[in-house]
C-alpha cells in the first residue's frame, strides 16, 4: 500500500474484505481473484494510490503452493532438507496501478517438502535502519529466518522480531 497510517489501514481492510468475498466462490482462481480485486479497486482508490498484494493457495494433497503477485515483495522459503533459504520472486502489477492487469497476473506453483517454511513479509523489515542509518537488509533477514525456521510459528515470529529489534536498538 502506498503510504502508511489510517488511510492505508482502511484501504487494506477493504482489500482484505473484498479478497475474502471473492475467495468464497470456489470457481474463482487465484488469478481471477486478483483481476476482480483490481477491477473493483481501480476506480475506487485515489489516484496515485495502489496496493501491493500476494495471494497464495496451499494444496495439502500435492504439497504445492500456488501463488500470484501484484507488485508485492518477494517471499522466503526455508528448505528443511537443504537447510537453505530461497527468495521467491512474485512479480505482477500492483492493485490499482493499471486498469487491466489480466496479462500481468501469473500463477506459479512451488512444491514444498516436509518441514519447509514459507515466510511473507513487507518491506519494513529489510528497510529498517539502526541508529547509524544502516539497513537491516535481506541478508540479515534471511539469516534470522533460517535460524528461527525450525521453531513454532509464534517462536519464529518472536525470534525474528527480537533480531530486528536488537539491530535497530
Amino acid at each position: 500500500m502506498t503510504g502508511h497510517g489510517l488511510i492505508a489501514g482502511i484501504m487494506m481492510a477493504i482489500c482484505n474484505s473484498l479478497t475474502y468475498i471473492l475467495a468464497q466462490n470456489a470457481e474463482n482462481s487465484i488469478k481471477d481473484i486478483l483481476i476482480k480485486l483490481n477491477e473493483t479497486l481501480f476506480h475506487k482508490l485515489p489516484k496515485k494510490v495502489f496496493i501491493t498484494f500476494l495471494l497464495l493457495e496451499y494444496n495439502a494433497r500435492s504439497g504445492a503452493l500456488s501463488y500470484a503477485g501484484a507488485g508485492h515483495d518477494n517471499f522466503l522459503v526455508y528448505r528443511k532438507e537443504s537447510d537453505m533459504v530461497e527468495e521467491i520472486k512474485t512479480g505482477g502489477s500492483a492493485i490499482g496501478m493499471f486498469q487491466n492487469i489480466t496479462n500481468d497476473v501469473k500463477v506459479n506453483d512451488l512444491p514444498l517438502g516436509t518441514g519447509d517454511v514459507v515466510l511473507m513479509y513487507t518491506d519494513g523489515i529489510p528497510e529498517a535502519r539502526n541508529k547509524d542509518g544502516e539497513f537491516y537488509g535481506m541478508e540479515r533477514f534471511r539469516e534470522s529466518f533460517k535460524s528461527n525456521a525450525h521453531r513454532s510459528v509464534q517462536a519464529m515470529y518472536e525470534g525474528i522480531l527480537k533480531d530486528l529489534h536488537d539491530f535497530i536498538a
